[in-house]
């Protein structure tokens, strides 16, 4: 439940309005299904050698058992930075959902909230994920365990609502246009439910904005457009791994490894592609609210596919649900991310893959009398105020965040390389034939 809580954060609430204005529905079903796959396909033998051979630091410490200790240190820290890189982004991003202002009509907004600087909200959010994460082993997991079950909880509510938003159709003045049925899967010119849709997948892929926009168009536009999501998109199925680098922690690592694994990715399965398959019946993917991929627009609730439709539709307090229910999951995402960076880098201490520097390292690798890593803990937490480069406007700062969060992206993709091929040289040391007992022979 720890990594489930991990991965369901503003990926598949926010994002996943990037996604469909990028490819439209049938692409965002498929690049959201593809990076489903590709995180069990890379995750699933990940924890299948850990659940084998339990260890602190399986990323870096099993490559270094079967190929290299120098590639294992490489990865490891290559792991430690993505996990920071995302628990800023997190802080960030609950930060700016407090200042939630949906200004389409109806206009909807979070008055008391928005006039407040997201600086405190980001503040807030900072020292309470480290707060949560400073209590003992047994009280942290029983919260993420509760939170996760909340997490499923309201994705579930809004995935139901999207029935009856699509029955209800539309509010203009009043008065309800009607279904909008599937007419979002299909070619539409039909104001004020579409301006100019081509169906399931989009016929040009436009990037960027402004002087910065680049568009192609035809057969070719349809693979760019699922391509270039999908490389973002598997960037959320990344938490995945928590439930090795939580291993050490549990009371039975073979059987509880596995069991996680197999119903974290499951429950992705059916809430993320469920989610996202129903939303798709409420919001074109032409809709101006919608936060365009590459766009220099901030990242926040207004711009969720959700939120769109329930607001269009006139359900008001359950969009207000939504942003809320937004900002409580992106927080719980990020105290779920400072609990994996902390755990990384106290493995890495621990293992002395790091220098020593007037006891640094000795430092970080005690642990309190519960067996909390709390220098550790601290470390990492501090890395959080780069999420305060992406509060405000949006800057070269936080475009700086943005290139950080991308090479984090990059450093997913090599540390699970490296992870694939510690497979295979696991595998062929499982499978090869093993010399007989000179004993047993006589």
């Amino acid at each position: 439940m720890i990594a489930f809580s991990a991965q369901y954060g503003f990926g598949i609430t926010i994002r996943s309005g990037t996604m469909l204005s990028l490819a439209g529905p049938g692409g965002a079903l498929i690049i959201y299904a593809v990076a489903w796959f590709l995180g069990w396909a890379l995750l699933g033998p990940f924890v299948e050698m850990s659940s084998v051979i339990p260890v602190t630091g399986p990323v870096w410490e099993l490559p270094a058992l079967f190929i290299d200790s120098t590639l294992g240190g490489t990865l490891g820290y290559m792991f430690l930075f993505m996990y920071l890189t995302i628990y800023a982004e997190e802080i960030a991003v609950t930060a700016r959902l407090f200042g939630f202002d949906y200004k389409n009509e109806p206009r909807l907004n979070w008055r008391k909230t928005k006039g407040v600087d997201s600086g405190i909200w980001a503040a807030l959010a900072l020292v309470t994920s480290c707060v949560v994460n400073l209590l003992p082993v047994g009280y942290y997991g029983e919260l993420e365990y509760w939170s996760g079950y909340l997490k499923i909880i309201g994705l579930a509510v809004i995935t139901i609502a999207q029935v009856p938003i699509n029955l209800h159709g539309k509010v203009i003045n009043g008065v309800s246009t009607g279904s909008t049925g599937e007419r979002y899967w299909f070619s539409c010119k039909d104001p004020p439910y579409c301006h100019n849709s081509t169906g399931a997948l989009i016929n040009t892929f436009r990037i960027g904005s402004g002087a910065n926009l680049y568009t192609n168009s035809g057969p070719a536009a349809k693979f760019m457009a699922v391509w270039t999501g999908l490389t973002y998109t598997t960037f959320s199925f990344i938490s995945g791994a928590t439930i090795s680098i939580a291993a050490a922690e549990a009371r039975h690592q073979g059987q509880d490894l596995k069991s996680a694994n197999r119903k974290t990715f499951l429950r992705l399965a059916c809430l993320y592609m469920s989610a996202i398959f129903m939303v798709t019946f409420n919001v074109p993917y032409d809709h101006k609210e919608l936060l365009r991929f590459k766009s220099d627009e901030q990242l926040s609730g207004s711009k969720s596919p959700f939120i769109i439709a329930m607001a269009e539709a006139g359900y008001f307090g359950l969009a207000n649900f939504a942003n809320g229910y937004f900002i409580f999951s992106t927080w719980s995402c990020a105290a779920s991310n400072l609990y994996s960076a902390s755990r990384i880098l106290y493995s890495l201490a621990l293992n002395e893959y790091m220098p020593e520097f007037r006891g640094v390292r000795e430092k970080l690798a005690t642990t309190t009398m519960r067996g909390v890593p709390r220098n550790s803990i601290f470390t990492c937490a501090v890395f959080g105020l780069l999420g305060f480069l992406s509060i405000g406007e949006k800057t070269q700062a936080q475009k700086a965040l943005d290139a950080l969060s991308q090479v984090g992206t990059v450093f997913w993709i090599i540390t699970f390389f490296g992870l694939s091929v510690t497979f295979i040289r696991y595998y062929l040391s499982e499978t090869e034939p093993r010399p007989a007992d000179p004993q047993t022979q006589e």
